[in-house]
């Protein structure tokens, strides 16, 4: 579809024919953020690659992606992900982005941005937009979690009149004081605006049980972020580890979950890889279909 009709489509208040929230297939994806880290240990920038990174996603065995909503933040932008989906057979029915939730001038931005974007991807087969609200080094106040939620409210507002969904990542931060950011977001949103992409590992490095908060998102959960450690250091690839991932399928079952299932490798200082990225990705394609079926 040319872009100029992409942009008249998005101006329409309806969006007509834009993906509705039902149509979220679900299944395996894969986030880009390990090649980030990859072209980076090569001195490169992930963004001038991208006709290689969606080809190894594509080698790797998986047909949707998770990058950033930027990749609509422009005309250019816009129109060269698109092409490059098609190029590769691909879909990114989800999104990454991030923005200052907790100060309403702030927020006010934020989501005039993510909604801009979004429009965009929305005519080009995006259905959800995950969304870390910015941390600030410390804990929040309760002022600032009720302005953050009450905003977070707004956005998932704004983007289900797009066809689309919020969802709602974190790191360990949100974790402390017995994950009392993410529990206040889950008790103080509304259920069809906001609904969670559980980044399993994170919850675990910060001190939580990524069990029982899996378990209270309940139906809310529509994205899950994994990766796995071993002795607490990320592994080069999805596999058996820390995260009892056939607890996580056993919880999966029980709450009817019919989300994404993406895999979102990471490396770190103790991290040692000692295969290719792609092999080490279409490891974790298999590893989803043995543990998950996806």
């Amino acid at each position: 579809m040319p872009y100029a009709l992409i942009i008249m489509l998005g101006s329409l208040s309806s969006l007509e024919g834009s993906p509705r929230t039902e149509d979220l297939k679900g299944g395996a994806a894969v986030q880009l953020y390990i090649f980030t880290q990859d072209y980076s240990s090569r001195g490169k920038k992930m963004e001038d690659s991208l006709d290689e990174v969606f080809a190894a996603a594509k080698g790797a065995g998986f047909d949707d992606i998770q990058g950033w909503l930027s990749f609509y933040g422009s005309p250019e932008a816009a129109k060269r992900t698109a092409g490059l989906l098609s190029k590769h057979k691909l879909t990114m029915q989800a999104a990454y982005t991030g923005g200052a939730m907790h100060v309403d001038e702030k927020a006010a931005a934020a989501i005039k941005s993510i909604v801009d974007q979004a429009r965009v991807g929305a005519a080009n087969g995006l259905k959800v937009v995950i969304m870390n609200p910015d941390t600030v080094g410390r804990e929040k106040t309760d002022e600032e979690l009720a302005i953050q939620s009450r905003n977070l409210n707004l956005l998932g507002g704004r983007l289900r009149e797009l066809g689309l969904r919020l969802a709602i990542h974190t790191h360990d931060p949100e974790m402390r004081s017995n994950a009392r950011e993410w529990y206040h977001i889950l008790k103080n949103t509304e259920a069809d605006k906001v609904f969670f992409c559980l980044d399993l590992h994170w919850i675990f490095r910060g001190k939580q049980d990524p069990y029982k908060l899996l378990e209270d998102a309940g139906k809310r959960a529509i994205d899950l972020h994994l990766r796995n450690s071993k002795g607490g250091v990320w592994s080069e690839d999805l596999g058996d580890g820390d995260i009892d991932h056939q607890k996580v399928a056993g919880i999966l079952e029980k709450i009817g979950y019919k989300g994404l299932y993406t895999v979102e490798l990471a490396y770190e200082g103790g991290t040692k890889p000692t295969r290719p990225l792609e092999e080490n990705l279409a490891r974790s394609r298999a590893y989803l279909r043995k543990m998950f079926g996806k």
